[in-house]
């Protein structure tokens, strides 16, 4: 009996010695790592919880209305600026987002200056104004009120002498000039100039001698501004002019 306890009492201790297969090891505590090849526990320091890290935070420009704004240098295959970050360990900050682009500015009216030339009619011998000459001067006013620079110019067909033609080109320019002031239009853009072979139709017939006896008035205005203007009624828009030489003479007895 002393043999066979002894046998039974080495069993169980070479028993007891043996690992079993099915126990498992006990689980890991917080920081510890099992190993299950060689069956050795790693303790490590336990890490923070991912929730209280204070992770930088980044705050995308917001572009502006109408779409995404890429800018230019992105278009062209450069490498996108980087963004500035917040140190670890200090509160969450939003970074500053650089200001947005300047939005496009409105389509601007074209400021150009340009020129119109009308004509205000005169009669025969005459300086001052006719009802027809009234009329042109009238529908003039508003524009001459707007212009930068009003030019008027006396004029007169070729019938009389260069000398009393010249006198009575004068003095239609300043009949022109002088109802503009009158109108409240400023003296200091207005300037007068007269000529006596400035014609813009043959002096040979009625018609022609007609036109000839004027004042243009030249206003420098926006182009922007000329473009808007209604279609002349009264006064007309200037012809262009004729050299005197193509034109056939005619007597010079009568002032006109």
């Amino acid at each position: 009996m002393a043999w066979l306890s002894a046998i039974a009492l080495a069993g169980c201790s070479l028993t007891a010695a043996q690992p079993r297969a099915d126990l498992q090891p006990p689980p890991p505590l917080a920081g510890e790592f099992f190993d299950p090849q060689t069956g050795t526990t790693y303790r490590l320091p336990t890490r923070a919880v991912l929730a209280t890290r204070h992770a930088p935070r980044i705050v995308l420009a917001q572009a502006p209305s109408g779409g995404l704004d890429i800018p230019a240098a992105v278009a062209l295959g450069a490498p996108p600026p980087q963004a500035h970050s917040v140190p670890t360990g200090t509160p969450a900050a939003v970074v500053a987002a650089p200001p947005p682009a300047a939005a496009p500015s409105a389509l601007r009216l074209d400021h150009e200056l340009a020129s119109i030339s009308r004509m205000v009619p005169f009669a025969s011998s005459r300086s001052g104004l006719g009802p027809k000459g009234r009329q042109a001067v009238n529908e003039l006013l508003p524009i001459a009120h707007e212009a930068r620079q009003v030019v008027v110019r006396g004029r007169t067909d070729a019938l009389g002498k260069p000398s009393s033609n010249r006198a009575l080109a004068e003095a239609r320019a300043q009949t022109v000039a002088s109802a503009f002031v009158a109108a409240g239009v400023s003296r200091d853009k207005i300037s007068t100039h007269q000529c006596v072979d400035c014609f813009v139709a043959s002096n040979a017939t009625a018609a022609g001698r007609r036109l000839n006896r004027r004042v243009d008035v030249e206003m420098n205005l926006p182009k922007a501004r000329i473009a808007q203007l209604p279609r002349p009624v009264h006064a007309l828009e200037t012809p262009p002019l004729i050299l005197a030489r193509t034109l056939t003479p005619v007597s010079d007895t009568a002032r006109h």
